[in-house]
């Protein structure tokens, strides 16, 4: 069996980038990007679908106040 390459990182910091200068689909882009991997750890962690929902709300909420900062 040959190995083969790894899957290049994704880079975000260009969409960060043009999020922080107010391009709302730089920001869709990332919360497609994350938001099911957010959901399924604060799933294992509540135990509750609404309760994954909000905190995945919660956590893009404050990724959002805080773009300048990222």
């Amino acid at each position: 069996m040959t190995p083969t390459p790894a899957t290049p990182a994704f880079d975000e910091a260009p969409l960060v980038a043009r999020a922080k200068a107010g391009d709302a689909a730089a920001l869709s882009e990332l919360v497609s990007k994350y938001e099911r991997k957010i959901f399924r750890l604060a799933k294992n962690i509540t135990r509750q679908d609404e309760d994954a929902e909000d905190v995945l709300q919660d956590a893009f909420l404050k990724a959002y106040e805080h773009l300048d900062r990222f």
